[in-house]
């Protein structure tokens, strides 16, 4: 349709990127993910060394970055013209730079040190940390990302849209890890690929005690979740294969974002199809309260990674965990009232991390999912209510 198409496409990505990125905490995190997969090649001790000489260059700097490519390409350049806006939107997306930046100079100087080590030149050690970098953590380099990631088609993109790391993480796993380990042993290379299993599993288990995601590709937990469906007698054998299948599809490069997984799902910018059919075809089946919470949660909140200048993913995540401290829990409206989905604890440590994180990153949340349980009906939490009257809270009542 001509250039005009090509730019409101090309807008419309970056807005959608300012606002799942700009200001999101929790965004930021996802770029620790490459640490636990450079256990493959790198020692842990050099790691280790390779994450203190990277906040020493903080306070000075000892010049590593420029003998490096890659990490002078990721570092890129900025322009020299911006609104006030894309000014604004580059604050905010500060840290998501900085662990960006910490992580690949770490993985960049852990290599280099296990180089050196193995007897190779300044020069052989730092070329080959430049492509190892590279093929772990996704080159952004100008010609170095696949032509189908820059394409702008708004289809297109819905699939490729942060699935760079994605894809070049399964690459990583099935042809370069192998092709470097090709002189190992079975048992050496098993090891190895064990240690990156318990640092993504590790990873998650710190990263959904605070934000409520396992962002990592977890093969552990994949496994522990598939026995605990398969062991669940309740579930019927079509629902256990759909949970499954499911499970493993949210991992899968091009699709697993749509579905809500990978580290950052495009799915929460994509209104849901079911919720806005609801509210044009059963309107008047509809209470007003469901109806109100269709429409904001399920219209206007994907809406709003489009209209919204930078920061929505952010700004939602503070509201909603703020609101479900305020209210004592996470309700879900029906035509006879409410419902009670989970209880949250009204306390200053929960407050300060429903801003941070949202509502889905509290204990009572996880959970919820977790252990897979019922709402409580409107009549059920009115006798919790009286049952409060004699001095049993809510989880008690449950």
């Amino acid at each position: 349709l001509g250039r005009g198409m090509y730019t409101v496409c090309k807008e419309l990505e970056s807005r959608v990127a300012a606002n799942m990125v700009a200001g999101n905490i929790s965004s930021a995190m996802s770029n620790f993910i490459p640490i636990t997969q450079a256990l493959g090649e790198c020692k842990v001790t050099d790691l280790t060394k390779a994450m203190y000489q990277t906040m020493q260059n903080h306070a000075q700097n000892d010049g590593f970055i420029n003998d490096s490519v890659f990490l002078t390409n990721r570092k890129g350049s900025d322009r020299l013209s911006k609104t006030t806006l894309e000014k604004v939107s580059d604050k905010l997306t500060v840290p998501f730079q900085m662990v960006d930046d910490f992580v690949s100079s770490t993985i960049v100087r852990a290599k280099y040190l296990g180089n050196i080590d193995k007897g190779m030149t300044h020069e052989e050690a730092m070329a080959n940390a430049d492509s190892y970098a590279a093929s772990l953590m996704a080159d952004r380099s100008k010609g170095a990302v696949p032509l189908v990631f820059e394409r702008k088609n708004p289809v297109t993109k819905l699939f490729t849209m942060y699935q760079l790391e994605q894809n070049n993480q399964f690459r990583y796993l099935l042809k370069d890890l192998p092709k470097s380990l090709k002189d190992e042993t079975v048992a050496q290379i098993m090891i190895k690929i064990m240690e990156m299993c318990i640092a993504a599993w590790c990873f998650n288990e710190i990263n959904e005690g605070i934000f409520g995601r396992r962002s990592a590709l977890d093969p552990i937990d994949m496994m522990f979740e598939g026995y605990k469906t398969l062991s669940d007698d309740k579930m019927k054998a079509s629902e256990k294969a759909t949970t499954i299948a499911t499970s493993v599809a949210e991992e899968v490069p091009f699709i697993g974002g749509l579905l809500g997984g990978g580290r950052i799902p495009i799915s929460s910018a994509i209104p849901d199809m079911e919720s806005t059919m609801k509210l044009i075809f059963d309107h008047d089946e509809l209470s007003e309260e469901q109806r109100n919470d269709y429409l904001v949660n399920d219209v206007i909140k994907p809406l709003s990674y489009v209209v919204a200048p930078f920061g929505a993913g952010q700004a939602w995540k503070t509201a909603e965990g703020v609101k479900a401290v305020i209210d004592g829990g996470v309700y879900k409206p029906t035509k006879d009232g409410k419902e009670l989905r989970y209880s949250v604890d009204q306390n200053i440590t929960n407050l300060f991390q429903g801003a941070i994180a949202g509502k889905s990153s509290f204990k009572e949340a996880r959970e919820y999912y977790d252990n897979k349980y019922y709402n409580l009906s409107s009549k059920q939490l009115s006798s919790a209510y009286e049952a409060e009257k004699y001095g049993m809270d809510v989880d008690e009542f449950l």
